[in-house]
């Protein structure tokens, strides 16, 4: 499980790496656009072009950045929170079936991770996921034939 997310996490750095330095090539570019307009100050007609490209370097670093890279990255970060909250989950339920524990304690341990809105409706609702947890012998009115073996069918 920690490989797994170590390998989504490493995807959301490369991006918070590209959108952090992409500002800084931005401006490397600028740079070199003005030794070009510096190196060209006799030619007045290629001045306006040099000073283009020096101020659209700058302005692709940044869109680079805040537009993709950065973006990339923050939905990548909600993600990987959002999946490994669910591993936890999912783990929780496994060791709670492994201890053999009561199926509604187990559905009362794992509602700890719904929200509170999600929380009550159980209690509310009577869904048929209201009795979830509970042998068709405990429920009233309920019974299953004693006689019955593995290979019957219904």
């Amino acid at each position: 499980m920690e490989l797994a997310i170590q390998r989504q996490e490493v995807g959301e750095r490369v991006f918070r790496a590209i959108g952090e330095s992409a500002p800084a090539f931005g401006m490397v570019g600028t740079l070199v656009g003005l030794v070009q307009m510096l190196s060209s100050m006799d030619d007045p007609t290629t001045i306006g072009r040099a000073m283009a490209i020096a101020l659209l370097t700058t302005l692709y670093g940044l869109l680079i950045a805040q537009l993709i890279a950065l973006t990339i990255s923050d939905k990548l970060e909600a993600k990987n929170a959002i999946e490994k909250a669910n591993r936890v989950l999912i783990i929780e339920a496994i060791i709670q079936i492994h201890e053999r524990n009561n199926p509604t304690a187990v559905l009362d341990i794992l509602e700890a991770y719904l929200p509170e809105k999600q929380r009550n409706l159980r209690e509310d609702d009577p869904s048929p996921g209201a009795n979830m947890g509970r042998r068709a012998t405990d429920r009233p009115g309920g019974s299953v034939p004693m006689n019955r073996q593995a290979t019957d069918r219904k």
